[in-house]
């Protein structure tokens, strides 16, 4: 009978072993886990009053590998695309009846919200011009761009 307990005290043992060891493993996984490895385009699109332009689309395209994500600005013209790979990008916002415009070389990095403003000129969604964005000021995990 003895070797019963014995039997049964060494399987419980080895049972709590195997959990901590996964336990254990878990705690260190979890941080690689929720390490954030895209980025956000953020920003507002207006009209040369400063009123906002609703529905206007804003697409951002990335240079290297030519993946493009859209999306368009709610009522109060704010836009954001999130889970963007980080790279170079060129963003173009266009809606009908004013002008499009493309912005070449905006550089999204890791876990990084880059804030990209337009305001678009009167014309036909035809014409066009194309910009390269200055940055207004940058902090270590957001940058400014912005256009009027």
């Amino acid at each position: 009978m003895r070797e019963g307990k014995d039997r049964d005290s060494t399987s419980l043992v080895v049972l709590t072993l195997i959990v901590l060891t996964l336990m254990w493993g878990l705690l260190f996984l979890a941080p690689v886990y929720g390490q954030k490895v895209s980025s956000t385009l953020t920003g507002q699109i207006t009209d040369p009053s400063g009123g906002a332009i609703v529905a206007a689309k804003v697409s951002a395209r990335n240079v290297a590998t030519s993946v493009e994500r859209d999306t368009v600005t709610n009522e109060r013209g704010n836009y954001t695309i999130q889970f963007l790979n980080p790279g170079t990008y060129e963003i173009s916002v266009e809606q009908q009846g004013f002008k499009r415009q493309t912005f070449n070389g905006v550089v999204l990095q890791v876990d990084q919200t880059v804030e990209l403003n337009a305001t678009l000129e009167l014309g036909q969604l035809l014409q066009g011009f194309r910009s390269t964005p200055q940055p207004l000021y940058s902090r270590p995990l957001k940058a400014v761009w912005g256009m009027s």
